[in-house]
Formats: C-alpha cells, structure tokens, sequence
C-alpha cells in the first residue's frame, strides 16, 4: 500500500505573535524567511488575535522592524495582515455602522 501524496500547499497563514515576533522582537530569520517566501512567489497572510493594537500599528512595527508588508488598501481586498480589530472594523462597514 502505498502512502497517499500530501495536498498541494496553495498558501500560508502566518501568526504573528510567536512566529514572526516575539513581544517586540522579531524571531531571528523571520524578516528573511518572509522576504523567500513573497521571491518564491508563495501566498501569504498575517494573523494576529490581539485586541491591543490596531492592524495599521501593527502593520508600522513590523515594517519598523525590517519586515516588506504591502497592506493595501481594503476595498482592493489585498491586505496581507489581518487582525482581530481589523475584523471588527470590517464587519461594522458591512453592518452600516461605520463609514
């Protein structure tokens, strides 16, 4: 019997906090290891869960710390970080509650 192939990987989701960071660290390698994986063309997004910081201050530290983040605009639908406040925001516009 043979073992069946492993799927395909079409993309990553990456979390932040203890992957590319630790506190306000980044872990050694991550800056690097990001920057291959966006050369060798392999689709990416960020996570992060936390409440304590909002996705553009998040987005400011880590491109302060040396990661490429190219968060675009989100009517464009292209964000590569996405956090828990960033979720809200967007499910208030969908409501009409937040212009």
């Amino acid at each position: 019997m043979g073992m069946n192939p492993r799927p395909l990987i079409r993309a990553l989701l990456i979390d932040v906090s203890g992957t590319l960071q630790v506190g306000v660290c980044p872990t050694p390698g991550a800056v690097q290891a990001l920057s291959r994986l966006r050369s060798a063309g392999i689709p990416f997004k960020l996570c992060s869960n936390t409440s304590k910081e909002s996705t553009q201050s998040l987005v400011s530290r880590l491109t302060a710390q040396g990661f490429d983040i190219r968060d675009e605009a989100e009517s464009q639908g292209s964000k590569e970080v996405w956090t828990s406040i960033g979720a809200v925001k967007q499910a208030l516009r969908q409501l009409g509650r937040l212009k």
